[in-house]
């Protein structure tokens, strides 16, 4: 048994969680009459553990914290990760669970630089590593971000959501440039006309499209 994994990334309060759980529920009814998976989980993080551990410390998330319990948790998947590009069997046999990852290392490196934190060099490898671990990444970016609000956004100073979003917006303009945008697919939400279902609906014809490419 083997897994993928699609990525969902994007500035607080765009409707992440929210279009995770719409587009499982999506993915598992097609998966009863088409049998591409026979699972479709959803993984958020940073994991519970290590939010617990560090508020149990009194310790501020890094970058390398982040990029770690990533790499935690793919070493003790109890299915062998199918990266991008491997070819599937002969028999045209799908991987069997697809996880929905609610944040990744895209969303590390964006607050890492909201931050003005410096990254080493390792880790900065390792967050480029992990950014090809999904299938694709789909970042979630708002037609307002002036609308957005969360309260449990992680710092101590406050949530701009303007000054998120433009990092997210600047990441997406570099990797264009860098020619590397294939990795990442911009999906644009307006909270005042699109709902959890239509954006799954939406980024479900995607995942689509791409399961038929590997």
């Amino acid at each position: 048994m083997t897994a993928t994994y699609i990525a969902l990334e994007g500035p607080d309060g765009v409707g992440k969680s929210t279009i995770a759980a719409a587009l499982k529920e999506l993915l598992l009814c097609r998966t009863r009459s088409t049998a591409s998976y026979s699972d479709v989980r959803i993984r958020h993080f940073p994991t519970d553990m290590m939010i617990a551990c560090a508020q149990s410390e009194n310790h501020r998330l890094n970058a390398e914290d982040y990029a770690r319990d990533m790499e935690n948790w793919l070493s003790f998947r109890p299915e062998p990760v199918l990266f991008p590009d491997t070819p599937t069997a002969g028999n045209g046999e799908q991987p069997e669970t697809l996880y929905i990852l609610d944040r990744w290392a895209l969303s590390t490196s964006v607050y890492a630089s909201l931050r003005n934190e410096k990254i080493s060099e390792s880790v900065a490898l390792t967050l480029n590593w992990l950014n090809r671990v999904p299938l694709a990444t789909f970042v979630l970016m708002p037609r307002d971000p002036s609308k957005l609000t969360d309260p449990d956004y992680p710092g101590p100073d406050g949530y701009d959501p303007l000054a998120v979003t433009e990092a997210y917006r600047k990441f997406l303009t570099n990797a264009f440039v860098a020619g590397e945008l294939s990795r990442f697919i911009p999906i644009a939400v307006d909270r005042t006309v699109d709902t959890p279902d239509s954006v799954a609906a939406e980024i479900a014809e995607w995942t689509t499209g791409l399961q038929r490419g590997m």
